[in-house]
């Protein structure tokens, strides 16, 4: 039987025994209910509550010489993403989701620099979403495995997951 799984416009798709498939769809089908429950109102008022002293930290900035900070701190942030970027080499997981982090960073404050600071390259996108690719493998990898459908028992998954990740 032929499953498939879209996402980011990209196809994951594979054959396997209807038991497997059935299995697999209908664990990850209970995560995603999971998952898109909200947060308990304790957590949403935190994160507020974090939110509102960022916010307050950030309007005590004085309006001279903020844009010097800015660009200070994007120059940091790009070092970080070259750095994180540099250490893809171990092909450790942790580091492709730290790399990840650091460039969607980097992405997100360039949005605040003044218009005569350097244009973004448009492969920095490209290379996020890759990296997020990346970790969606990562990720289904490791719940695959927690969930007992090892490369034995669901071949046609752990082949589409390690073609993914090469």
């Amino acid at each position: 039987m032929r499953y498939r799984y879209l996402r980011h416009g990209k196809n994951f798709d594979w054959e396997n025994k209807k038991s497997v498939s059935t299995a697999t769809f209908r664990l990850l089908g209970q995560h995603n209910r999971s998952a898109a429950r909200l947060p308990p109102e304790a957590t949403i008022g935190w994160c507020q509550e974090r939110a509102a002293e960022a916010r307050k930290v950030l309007m005590e900035l004085p309006g001279e010489g903020l844009e010097m900070v800015a660009q200070t701190g994007a120059r940091h942030l790009q070092k970080k993403v070259w750095r994180r970027l540099g250490a893809l080499a171990s092909h450790n997981e942790e580091d492709f989701h730290d790399a990840r982090k650091a460039l969607k960073a980097f992405i997100g404050v360039a949005g605040f620099l003044p218009e005569r600071a350097e244009p973004l390259d448009p492969k920095l996108a490209e290379i996020a979403d890759l990296l997020g690719d990346v970790n969606d493998s990562a990720t289904l990898s490791d719940w695959l495995t927690a969930h007992g459908f090892s490369e034995k028992f669901a071949p046609g998954v752990w082949k589409l997951v390690k073609k993914s990740r090469r």
